[in-house]
């Protein structure tokens, strides 16, 4: 067996539907037989079958691909768009928000809120998350999961009240919560310390401060519920939710199972979550709802069945993206990946990264912000105006089209993406054509005394001619005399024209030459399908 390249070599791609402990396994027979094995994790897993009854194991999503990782990841996309995430999403692009965690964290109150909402508006941005901290007495990560009534100090008007506001800039609102866990200091547990899943007669054992309620247990559910249900009936204007769960399950045991039903919890844990999902999409179908595990940590196709996106990681680092985002795009579109433009300095990493290369990376993905819109400066609201109304007329082609992985961050010090879609809508501006889209990423030191080799693209029509458009051009160049790179007020086009026309098969096969000034230098093309008389008008 010989390890398959991007684009070259047989490859079996294997995903379970299923978000709980599960097990990964293969090996090789003495006759060179390779065997696999995926499902749930027997170390942890025993189900008492009744006569009579039956079990349902979770089932396993299954790609074959004789073109390599990148036809195996072209093959899971469209069938992650298409049969997994939820229908009503499918087609319905994620709106442009701005959370509140980066820009307050916990210290978030109705004032600020509806001030963050008309700065936000003026930019362009869609919609206003309420992250962590709008609950009872949450002043930091050690009190009040679990009590889901709005804080009246910070909250006076509640969150109908702030919704309101909100809604009267123009936006929509959405809330986080995090409905699966408890904190020791809240009246929930207070009043139901056994709701938790806690082994009786040991210590508990508390991660972020927090413990993981029993799901298996009807009353804890159907209380969680009746609190989620009561947030968005009152409020009147929930319109997203980001469904945040930051610890692992430790201490799996349920006081309310025989302790020979205890290797069913963790199943019973997520078949109650996927019940709960289930309820939310029958009493609130409109509501979109992104998941979030301390990031990533669940990032699966159990849960992308019952909500269209995930937060593909707390690092909201562009430079660390290209590395979590290029490896989470193996089995998973665009559309799903939760992908922000983040503050800089970077509040994980305390790095310094261009507005543009900030910005191109959250493009590959959801794309949304995290900052404090009244602290930015004209100059990069200027910029992040001008980057919502690009991704506005590309978002299409990077949600829908095939992804194309050219240059992997794995492998190099470059990354780069392209996103290629045919049009067969009848009512699409280039209905008979392809439109695509490249980023190219640079993230190494050693660019500007090295030749980066060229780009070449993949995925177009050898014979037809394309126009290639450069949406937001670079503002720095480089002085020959000293290699001093400036800033400059001429745009500085990587093809070295505004409109370029070039053949695909010349795209492909002779490339794109790149040229990097930066450690975080960035380019983003566009390229339309063109009939042949509207090159001959230019």
């Amino acid at each position: 067996f010989s390890e398959p390249e991007e684009e070259s070599g047989e490859v079996f791609g294997f995903s379970l539907l299923y978000s709980g402990s599960f097990i990964c396994e293969s090996d090789i027979s003495e006759m060179g037989r390779l065997r696999f094995n995926m499902g749930l994790n027997p170390e942890t897993f025993r189900w008492n079958l009744q006569p009579g009854k039956s079990f349902h194991s979770p089932e396993c999503l299954m790609v074959y691909s004789k073109a390599g990782l990148g036809e195996m990841s072209r093959k899971f996309h469209c069938i992650v768009r298409n049969r997994i995430v939820p229908e009503r999403f499918r087609d319905e692009p994620c709106p442009i928000l701005l959370n509140s965690w980066e820009a307050s964290y916990f210290d978030v109150t109705h004032s600020k809120i509806v001030s963050l909402s008309g700065a936000a508006a003026k930019l362009g941005i869609e919609m206003i998350v309420l992250d962590d901290g709008w609950f009872a007495n949450r002043n930091d990560a050690t009190s009040s999961l679990g009590d889901w009534k709005p804080d009246r100090k910070k909250f006076p008007f509640g969150i109908r009240g702030v919704a309101h506001q909100v809604e009267g800039e123009g936006l929509k609102f959405g809330i986080w919560i995090e409905p699966e866990m408890v904190s020791i200091d809240s009246e929930l547990y207070r009043a139901h310390p056994e709701w938790c899943l806690h082994v009786p007669g040991r210590e508990i054992h508390l991660g972020r401060n927090q413990l993981v309620l029993d799901l298996t247990r009807k009353e804890v559910v159907d209380g969680i519920y009746s609190l989620i249900k009561e947030l968005i009936e009152s409020s009147k204007s929930v319109s997203y939710i980001k469904w945040d769960m930051n610890r692992h399950l430790t201490e799996v045991y349920s006081t309310a199972l025989q302790p020979e039903e205890q290797g069913e919890v963790e199943h019973r844990y997520v078949m109650a979550l996927y019940g709960m999902h289930r309820r939310l999409s029958k009493d609130f179908p409109d509501i979109r709802i992104e998941g979030c595990s301390g990031g990533g940590g669940r990032f699966d196709l159990g849960m992308l069945y019952f909500i269209p996106q995930i937060w593909c990681s707390d690092n909201t680092d562009a430079m660390a993206r290209l590395r979590i985002q290029h490896g989470t795009s193996l089995l998973y579109p665009a559309q799903c990946v939760g992908s922000h433009y983040s503050v800089v300095p970077n509040h994980v990493t305390q790095l310094w990264t261009r507005s543009r290369t900030r910005a191109f990376v959250a493009m590959c993905g959801t794309f949304g912000y995290e900052l404090d819109p009244t602290l930015v400066s004209e100059k990069e609201s200027s910029q992040i105006m001008q980057h919502i109304q690009v991704f506005k007329s590309i978002r299409n082609i990077i949600h829908k089209g095939n992804l194309y992985r050219l240059w992997s961050p794995f492998n190099t010090g470059f990354c780069s993406w392209l996103y290629v879609r045919d049009h067969s809508s009848s009512n699409s501006m280039h209905s008979t054509g392809q439109e695509a889209v490249v980023f190219i990423f640079n993230n190494t030191d050693n660019f500007w005394s090295s030749l980066v080799p060229r780009l070449r693209l993949r995925g177009l029509k050898p014979d037809a001619k394309y126009k290639i458009l450069e949406p937001i051009p670079n503002t720095l160049n480089r002085i020959p005399a000293n290699l001093q790179v400036v800033r400059t007020i001429k745009p500085m086009f990587l093809m070295g024209e505004k409109v370029v026309f070039m053949h695909g098969s010349t795209l492909m096969n002779a490339g794109i030459p790149v040229h990097f000034l930066t450690r975080d230098d960035c380019f983003m093309l566009h390229l339309v399908e063109v009939p042949e008389q509207e090159i001959d008008l230019n």
